[in-house]
C-alpha cells in the first residue's frame, strides 16, 4: 500500500540536503542578542587570538563611514557598558581618534535610549569623533535614530567577506569556523523557517495515506514500547544480591526499543544489557559504561560461558528472538545472561 509512497518520497529525500546547524542551534542561542554580541566583539577585537587583527573592524566601518580611509589596528572593545541613566550600549570599540558605539538588534524593537547613549559617549570620550550604528538583522521602522548609521547584518557580512580574502592564510580555524557559523546563522534568523517546496507539494498530493501512515507507525512505536515494558517487569530486581536498575530507551527519530538493565558487579565494573527490539526481533548487547582498569568486558563474557561477537565496542549475544516471542522467553534469557554475568 505505501510502496509507491515510499518510492515518491526516497526521490524528494536525495534533491534535499540536511540543513546545516551551527553552533549557535547546537547550544540553543541562535537569536540571542548577548550571545551574538559577544561574539562579535571577540572579532572586533584585535587582540584576541583569532589573527584576523582588525579585519572585522575595518569591515563594519567601511560600510557605515567609507569616508574613514586609513582604520587603526589599534582598538579596545568593551561590552555592557553603563550609561549614567543606568542603561547599557552593547558594544564600544575606540582608539585615539574614534569611538565606534554600537547598537545590536536582531528581533528585538529599536526602542533603546540612542541620544541618551550618544550623549554619555560624547561627555565622557570629548577628544574622540563618535560614529554610532545599530547594526541588525531588519531595518528598523522607526525614525527616532538620533544619527546613528543603520547597518544590516547581510550587508556587513557582504563586505566582511570581501575583507576576509586578504587575511584568510593567516587566520586560526578554529575561529574561523566560529565567525562562519556566525555569518551562517544571522543568514538562517534573516530568511525565517522554510519548508522545501517539493515536500510541501509531497504532503499536498498524499494527505491522507500520510496520516494513515503515521497512526500506523504510532501504533508500531507502542507496541515495541509495551513489549520492552514488558520484558523489565518480569525481570527480578537483583541477580546474585546485585540490585538491577531497569528502564526503557528509545530514539524518536529511529523505529526500535530498548529494554536497559544496568548492574555493579562486586569488582565496580558497570555492566549494562540492551535488550534491542525492532522489526527483526530481539538483540542482546552487553557493554561496559565508563572504564574499569583491569577488567575486560570480551573475556568476562566467554569466561561465563556467554557466546556471542563484538560488534560497535559491544559484545552482541549470539541468541535472539523473533518479533513476537513471548515477553516471557525474552526476560528468561536476560535473567540468564545477568545471572552468568554476576556470578562470582
Amino acid at each position: 500500500m505505501y510502496t509507491q509512497l515510499l518510492k515518491e518520497f526516497s526521490k524528494i529525500k536525495e534533491l534535499n540536503n540536511q540543513e546545516r546547524e551551527t553552533y549557535f542551534d547546537i547550544c540553543g542561542y541562535p537569536h540571542y542578542e548577548n550571545v551574538v554580541s559577544n561574539v562579535l566583539s571577540f572579532f572586533f577585537d584585535p587582540t584576541k587570538p583569532h589573527e584576523l587583527k582588525n579585519t572585522c573592524v575595518q569591515a563594519l566601518l567601511h560600510v557605515s563611514h567609507p569616508e574613514i580611509e586609513n582604520i587603526d589596528e589599534v582598538w579596545e572593545v568593551e561590552r555592557e557598558v553603563r550609561t549614567d541613566k543606568g542603561t547599557f550600549i552593547d558594544i564600544v570599540l575606540k582608539n585615539d581618534d574614534y569611538l565606534v558605539l554600537i547598537e545590536n538588534k536582531v528581533y528585538a524593537d529599536l526602542y533603546n535610549d540612542l541620544e541618551g547613549y550618544y550623549r554619555f559617549v560624547e561627555k565622557q570620550f570629548p577628544q574622540q569623533q563618535i560614529l554610532p550604528i545599530v547594526l541588525c538583522l531588519y531595518t528598523p521602522t522607526t525614525e527616532n535614530i538620533f544619527g546613528f548609521k543603520v547597518i544590516t547584518y547581510e550587508v556587513f557580512f557582504q563586505t566582511l567577506r570581501t575583507h576576509l580574502g586578504n587575511v584568510i592564510d593567516r587566520a586560526d580555524f578554529r575561529y574561523m569556523q566560529l565567525l562562519t557559523d556566525l555569518i551562517v546563522n544571522m543568514e538562517k534568523l534573516r530568511e525565517g523557517t522554510k519548508m522545501d517546496d517539493k515536500f510541501l507539494e509531497f504532503v499536498s498530493d498524499h494527505d491522507e495515506e500520510l496520516v494513515d501512515l503515521v497512526k500506523k507507525i504510532k501504533t508500531y512505536r507502542d507496541t515495541l514500547r509495551n513489549k520492552v515494558k514488558e520484558v523489565n517487569r518480569l525481570l527480578p530486581d537483583e541477580v546474585n544480591n546485585l540490585k538491577l536498575k531497569k528502564w526503557e530507551h528509545r530514539d524518536l527519530n529511529q523505529l526500535f526499543d530498548i529494554a536497559v538493565i544496568d548492574v555493579v558487579l562486586l569488582n565496580d565494573a558497570k555492566l549494562a544489557i540492551d535488550a534491542v527490539l525492532d522489526h527483526k526481533g530481539w538483540r542482546f548487547e552487553i557493554f561496559q559504561r565508563g572504564i574499569q582498569s583491569n577488567f575486560d568486558l570480551v573475556e568476562h563474557c566467554k569466561s561465563k560461558g556467554i557466546a556471542g561477537e563484538v560488534k560497535n565496542g559491544k559484545f552482541h549475544s549470539e541468541q535472539k528472538f523473533k518479533f513476537n516471542s513471548s515477553p516471557d522467553s525474552v526476560a528468561e534469557h536476560v535473567e540468564t545472561l545477568l545471572e552468568k554475568l554476576t556470578k562470582i
